[in-house]
């Protein structure tokens, strides 16, 4: 009877965690109110808290040698403290993941939850010293209210007619644009003290262009990412927000998830697991050139042929059947394939993009070779390896040179990166080790300042910081484009001479929202 005493307010108190959990879920992923697949994943995580719980309040017990009421209003106030503060962080610590991710009807939805949260979290911590039963029944039907409003919420964001389509038009005649859209190269990369003795196309763009650093919205998710770069606006606006939809305990359809409660390690425990791949919705400004009567090809990986010849060549070092080979061995062959398709198109196209992320899959394993973050490598692997990101940079240097020879007389190039891969902090390393992830060890998740270059008879030269937003408009007004007024990046003027500014207008269009979904 005793342990059924203490067990008592440690069940509300998980019931209550569950269902708050499945409120922040609802809010992430637009579900409606009280579907079945939430109330799953509230028993579940009641039935996580509950042990839990339970232990604290026998702790508590022993030590203070009490005999615990049925009602016990100090032990349940206690829990629903602790637990609320656990979620009011858990809110507060997703807010500049989220705020990027979601509309602005559930972002401040979200921030409403947390808000009212902490705002329990306080009042139960002035009442934890008291001790009667209406408190006890009080505070059961308060938090469980404060849970249940924001649970039964309707979500739904609201879909505004499209706006005309733009008028059909042509692009200016003779221009051309070449994007290398390369992941997980800085600036540190193309700007250190031996870099331009060594790379001399990456030299040349930074000398006779514009460069800078680039910064993209939180979070970098590299679908994601890509397609905010082709769109020119944030998740938020352009709705794709996950390239992957997952089910929960076999349930649901889920896109986004909290950080901070346990998700990540579900995923490697099955718990949560993949239901689908999200493709992209278009193409974004490519789509548009071939409806402005342009010709436009993006160009990524998709099958590729193993080039183990070029790995001997490049990274002597790698022995075959270890996972420095594999790694190197699948960055090459993916990069290297989409270079020769781009090299092949690029006289016949009006914009060529080339999806480049062999730098990101390398840096994510071998910046432990280069970070003084890592000091238990061994020192054979630290000698052969720590070369292996120049190396990598070395290549990408010879691949924008084979484009910069083939440039025609008015061809804009431009090499963006949108994010950089920067060393985990060592703990998470050992931890990820201990979880069965023993490779990687790097992220670019907080979207570390990535690097551009830009390259044209009209190109300015210069240091100039842009937004990854701003590289569609911009590449768009080049072409002669109208650019899209809701677009949330600019055309970047200060990179173009300003005669050509002079000569070439901008031209606006209020929205391309109608023009994608029409197909016209």
């Amino acid at each position: 009877m005793k342990k059924i005493k203490l067990l008592f307010p440690a069940l509300l108190a998980s019931l209550w965690a569950g269902f708050s959990i499945g409120a922040i879920l609802r809010i992430l992923n637009f579900l409606p109110p009280f579907p079945s697949e939430v109330l799953y994943v509230a028993g579940f995580y009641a039935a996580l808290f509950l042990p839990i719980l339970f232990l604290l309040a026998l702790f508590v017990n022993l030590i203070t040698g009490g005999e615990p009421l049925l009602l016990n209003s100090r032990y349940l106030v206690g829990l629903i403290f602790l637990l609320s503060s656990y979620l009011a962080l858990t809110v507060y610590f997703n807010l500049n993941y989220m705020r990027n991710l979601l509309p602005s009807r559930a972002y401040y939805t979200f921030i409403a939850l947390g808000l009212a949260l902490a705002m329990l979290s306080l009042l139960s911590l002035s009442l934890i010293g008291r001790k009667n039963r209406v408190l006890f029944v009080v505070f059961t039907i308060l938090a469980f209210v404060s849970s249940g409003v924001f649970y039964s919420l309707r979500i739904k964001v609201a879909s505004q007619p499209p706006p005309p389509s733009p008028i059909p038009s042509t692009l200016a005649e003779g221009r051309r644009a070449v994007v290398l859209y390369v992941e997980g190269l800085s600036a540190q990369d193309i700007l250190k003290p031996s870099g331009h003795q060594k790379l001399p196309n990456f030299a040349y763009l930074v000398g006779q262009g514009a460069w800078g650093k680039v910064k993209s919205p939180v979070p970098c998710i590299s679908e994601v990412t890509f397609f905010s770069f082709l769109r020119g606006t944030k998740p938020s606006v352009h709705g794709y927000r996950s390239p992957r939809e997952y089910s929960f305990l076999g349930r649901g359809r889920y896109t986004l998830f909290p950080k901070w409660v346990f998700f990540q390690t579900f995923k490697k425990a099955g718990v949560v697991k993949l239901r689908r791949k999200l493709p992209r919705p278009n193409q974004g400004i490519v789509f548009l050139v071939r409806k402005f009567q342009g010709k436009a090809a993006l160009v990524e990986a998709k099958k590729y042929p193993r080039r183990t010849e070029t790995l001997k060549a490049l990274f002597p070092e790698a022995e075959e059947g270890t996972w420095q080979y594999e790694t190197l061995l699948d960055a090459l062959s993916r990069d290297i394939q989409v270079s020769e398709r781009a090299l092949r198109l690029m006289k016949r196209k009006h914009l060529l993009v080339v999806y480049l992320e062999g730098m990101k899959m390398v840096k994510l394993r071998f910046l432990k070779y280069t970070s003084e973050f890592f000091p238990f490598i061994p020192p054979q692997e630290l000698e052969k390896f720590m070369g292996v990101v120049d190396k990598y940079t070395l290549f990408y240097d010879h691949i924008v040179g084979r484009f910069l020879t083939q440039l025609p007389p008015e061809g804009l190039v431009v090499v963006v990166s949108p994010f950089s891969v920067e060393p985990i902090a060592p703990w998470r390393f050992y931890l990820e080790g201990l979880m069965g992830d023993k490779l990687t060890c790097g992220d670019f998740l907080d979207c570390p300042e990535g690097v551009y270059m830009a390259f044209s008879p009209w190109t300015n030269r210069g240091n100039f910081p842009l937004s990854l937003l701003d590289f569609t408009p911009t590449v768009a007004y080049y072409l002669g484009l109208p650019v899209e007024k809701e677009s949330q990046g600019r055309v970047a003027t200060e990179i173009f001479k300003k005669e050509f500014f002079l000569e070439n207008p901008i031209l606006f269009i209020h929205s391309y929202r109608g023009f994608f979904k029409r197909g016209r």
